[in-house]
C-alpha cells in the first residue's frame, strides 16, 4: 500500500511520546478502526497490510497507551517501519532503541545506551529535542556528566524558547524528556535541578496517563531530597508514587523510590527495615544505578565480612562498566562508600585516602562534593586537625542552609571540635542547631559522623536535644574514636610521608618525591616511628598497606 505519511508525521519520540495532534478529520476511531478490537491487534493489522499511515495514526495517538500495555508489539511496529519513513523522521530510529533497552533480547543489547546512528535530520523542535535528549542519555551512561548536564540545560533553553504553537504538539514527549533532563543533573551532582526536571517529568506525565514516568519521576524526585536530607520534601514525594498493581514496568520505575525509603530508615537509624527495603531493589533493567545501590550498602552493612564483600563489589564493578563514575559525577557517593567499608574491615589507611583523593580532585560546587568534604573532615577530627575542622565545617555550614544532610553533619563537627578545645559555648550552640534540624527531619545519621564519645559527651551537655529513646542507637552507630588506626596521631605532613614510602624504596626516593631533603624525611621518621610504635621503613610500609597497627 503507498506510504500515506506527510509533512506533519515528523517523529518526537524519545522513551514515550509522539508528534504532533492529528486533525480533527483524523479521530482515533478512524485510526485504529470500527470494529471493537483491540488497539494491540489494529496495530499489527497495519503492518500486516502496510498501512504505515494507519501505523504512524496509532502511534502517534496512542503511544503511552500502547508502550504501557504492550511495548513488544509497540517495538515490532516501529521495527517493520520503511527506510523512508526513518529518514523523514528520525526520531522513530530513537523509539525504536529506546524500546530495545526496555524488552529488547539482552544479547542483543550494547551494555549501557548509546545514541543510535540516524540517517535523517531533524527539522522539527520535536526531532531536535528527541535527538539531542538521546545524545545526552548517551553521555550520561558513558561517564561524561558535564557535558550530559550542559545538554540538558540546553534541551530546556530550546524549549523555554519555543513559541505555543510548536510546544502543543509535545506534551505526550514531556514526561520523558524532562526524566532524561533530570537524571543529567542528578548525575552532574546538581539536585536542586534535577528536582525540578523530574517534578517538570511527573506533571506531564499525570497529565498524559503515563504511569511509568508518574512513578519514576516521583520516586527520583523523593531521591534528590532524601540524598540531600530535605526528608520532609522526601516523604511528601513518597506519598504521589503510586501504589503497585503489577505492572510490566513497576520494578524499573520503584528503583529510586526504594533509594529514597531507604535513606528515610537509615536517617532515622532503623537500620534493619533498611536493609530489606534495599534488597528489593532489583538492577537489571537499570545498572547505571548501581553507585547509588552501592553507597546505601555501605551504610546499611555493619558486618566486617559483607563490608569486604561490598567493597569487592565496587572495584570489580568499576572497570567492568561504561560509566565512569569515579571519574565524573557519581565518584563522591563510590568514594563515601567505599571509605565507609574500608573503616569497617579494618582498612584506617585505605578508608581516607578513598576520601582524600576524591577531596584532592577539582571541586565541582555540587552535593557530591560537599559530601566527600564532610567526611574528610569527619577524618580531619578523628586524626585531632581541631583547627581544620572549625575551619572547614564553618565553611560547609555557610553554603549548605539547603541541604540539611550537609548541614547537620558539620554543624555536629564543628561542635565536636569545638568542645575538644575547651569552647563550650560555641560547642553548644552548634549541637543545639545540628541536634533542632535533625529533629525536623528526622535525619539523625548525620549525628553519627562524631566519634561516640564526642557524641555522648554533646548528648550530656543539651539533655533532651534528641529523643532519650534514640540515643542508644545514636551512640552505637557512632564512628568509631579511631584508636585502631595507626595513622590517627600523626601530622598531616607525616601521613603524606608514610603513605608516600609505600612507593619508594629509600629515604632519598621519598625525599626527591617530596621535593624536601633526607634530613627532613628521617626527622620524620623518627617521629612516625615513635607515634605509630614501630621500628623501620619496612614495618612502616606493612602498617600502611594494612591500614591497622601491628600492636
Amino acid at each position: 500500500m503507498a506510504n500515506k505519511l506527510g509533512p506533519a508525521w515528523s517523529l518526537p519520540v524519545i522513551a514515550a511520546a509522539l508528534a504532533p495532534p492529528r486533525s480533527s478529520t483524523e479521530s482515533r476511531w478512524a485510526a485504529a478502526g470500527p470494529t471493537g478490537a483491540t488497539l494491540e491487534e489494529h496495530l499489527r493489522d497495519h503492518v500486516a497490510n502496510r498501512d504505515w499511515g494507519a501505523v504512524l495514526a496509532v502511534l502517534q495517538t496512542e503511544w503511552v497507551t500502547q508502550l504501557l500495555a504492550d511495548p513488544q508489539g509497540l517495538r515490532t511496529a516501529i521495527e517493520s517501519l520503511p527506510v523512508d519513513i526513518l529518514q523523514q523522521a528520525p526520531g522513530w530510529v530513537i523509539a525504536r532503541s529506546y524500546l530495545d533497552r526496555l524488552v529488547g533480547p539482552a544479547e542483543k543489547l550494547t551494555t549501557s545506551y548509546r545514541h543510535p546512528p540516524i540517517t535523517g535530520t531533524p527539522r522539527t523542535l520535536m526531532d531536535v529535542l528527541v535527538v539531542l535528549t538521546s545524545k545526552i542519555a548517551d553521555r550520561r551512561a558513558t561517564g561524561r556528566m558535564a557535558a550530559a548536564a550542559a545538554g540538558a540545560a540546553e534541551a530546556r533553553a530550546l524549549l523555554a524558547e519555543s513559541d505555543d504553537e510548536a510546544i502543543d504538539g509535545l506534551h505526550p514527549l514531556l514526561p520523558d524528556l524532562h526524566y532524561q533532563w533530570g537524571m543529567a543533573w542528578e548525575y552532574a551532582e546538581d539536585l536542586d535541578r534535577a528536582a525540578l526536571e523530574y517534578t517538570d517529568s511527573f506533571n506531564a506525565a499525570v497529565l498524559a496517563g503515563h504511569r511509568f514516568i508518574q512513578a519514576a519521576a516521583a520516586g527520583s524526585v523523593a531521591w534528590v531530597h532524601a540524598l540531600a536530607g530535605r526528608n520532609i520534601q522526601a516523604r511528601h514525594w513518597l506519598r504521589r508514587v503510586p501504589d503497585p498493581t503489577g505492572e510490566w514496568w513497576e520494578d524499573r520505575a520503584s528503583i529510586t523510590a526504594r533509594f529514597a525509603r531507604t535513606h528515610l530508615l537509615l536517617d532515622e537509624l532503623r537500620e534493619q527495615e533498611a536493609g530489606v527495603e534495599l534488597a528489593k531493589v532489583d538492577l537489571a533493567a537499570s545498572p547505571e544505578r548501581w553507585p547509588a545501590q552501592k553507597y546505601l550498602a555501605a551504610i546499611t552493612e555493619k558486618d566486617p565480612s559483607r563490608s569486604f564483600d561490598v567493597v569487592t563489589q565496587i572495584d570489580s564493578n568499576r572497570p567492568a562498566t561504561d560509566s565512569r563514575p569515579e571519574n565524573e559525577g557519581q565518584a563522591p557517593i563510590v568514594a563515601v562508600a567505599r571509605s565507609i567499608l574500608l573503616t569497617r574491615v579494618g582498612d584506617f589507611t585505605g578508608s581516607r585516602n578513598a576520601i582524600r583523593q576524591l577531596t584532592d580532585a577539582a571541586d565541582t560546587g555540587g552535593f557530591g562534593s560537599q559530601l566527600g568534604l564532610l567526611w574528610d573532615v569527619g577524618a580531619a577530627l578523628l586524626t585531632e586537625d581541631h583547627s581544620r575542622v572549625a575551619r572547614e565545617a564553618a565553611m560547609l555550614i555557610q553554603s549548605s542552609f539547603g541541604t540539611p544532610r550537609i548541614l547537620i553533619g558539620a554543624l555536629a563537627l564543628r561542635a565536636a571540635a569545638a568542645r575538644r578545645t575547651g569552647d563550650t559555648e560555641t560547642a553548644s550552640n552548634a549541637f543545639e542547631l545540628a541536634s533542632q534540624h535533625a529533629r525536623r527531619h528526622r535525619l539523625y545519621l548525620s549525628l553519627t559522623l562524631i566519634p561516640r564519645t564526642d557524641l555522648a559527651e554533646l548528648l550530656a551537655l543539651h539533655p533532651g536535644s534528641i529523643p532519650d529513646h534514640l540515643h542508644e542507637d545514636l551512640l552505637s552507630n557512632a564512628v568509631s574514636d579511631g584508636a585502631h588506626d595507626p595513622f590517627r596521631r600523626l601530622s598531616a605532613r607525616e601521613r603524606e610521608v608514610a603513605t608516600t614510602a609505600v612507593r619508594y624504596q629509600s629515604i632519598a626516593e621519598i625525599a626527591a618525591a617530596l621535593f624536601v631533603s633526607t634530613n627532613t624525611i628521617k626527622t620524620q621518621l623518627r617521629s612516625i616511628y615513635r607515634k605509630v610504635g614501630i621500628n623501620s621503613l619496612e614495618e612502616l610500609r606493612t602498617v600502611t598497606v594494612s591500614g591497622r597497627a601491628t600492636a
